[in-house]
């Protein structure tokens, strides 16, 4: 899958929980540490955009050579839909209860 220049070779949300690490906007409370919550829940909010833009990508791609098939990603999806007004998923992540509240992810230096 392609979203602008980028190849994606993992499915989205694992492309989004990878690109959380390097992103500072995922530390919501920028502190430099990167907790699970704050992790997960950026890469959550990741996919939908991520998905439109594979979407928009590959619309722009067929249209340019007039082969190849929409990306339909939900069931009764409309795939004649503008890729901006279409369905997209949102991930359900499942926190695990700890007795930490803040299980730490990544600390930046």
């Amino acid at each position: 899958m392609r979203i602008g220049d980028k190849k994606i070779e993992h499915g989205l949300l694992s492309y989004a929980l990878l690109e959380a690490m390097k992103n500072s906007e995922a530390d919501k409370d920028a502190n430099k540490q990167l907790w699970e919550r704050e992790w997960l829940d950026y890469a959550v909010g990741q996919v939908p955009l991520l998905q439109r833009e594979a979407m928009k990508h590959r619309s722009a791609e067929i249209k340019q050579s007039g082969r190849g098939t929409e990306i339909i990603y939900l069931n009764g999806d409309n795939k004649n839909a503008k890729p901006e007004n279409r369905a997209v998923q949102t991930p359900r992540v499942f926190y695990r209860r700890e007795t930490d509240p803040n299980p730490l992810v990544d600390a930046r230096p």
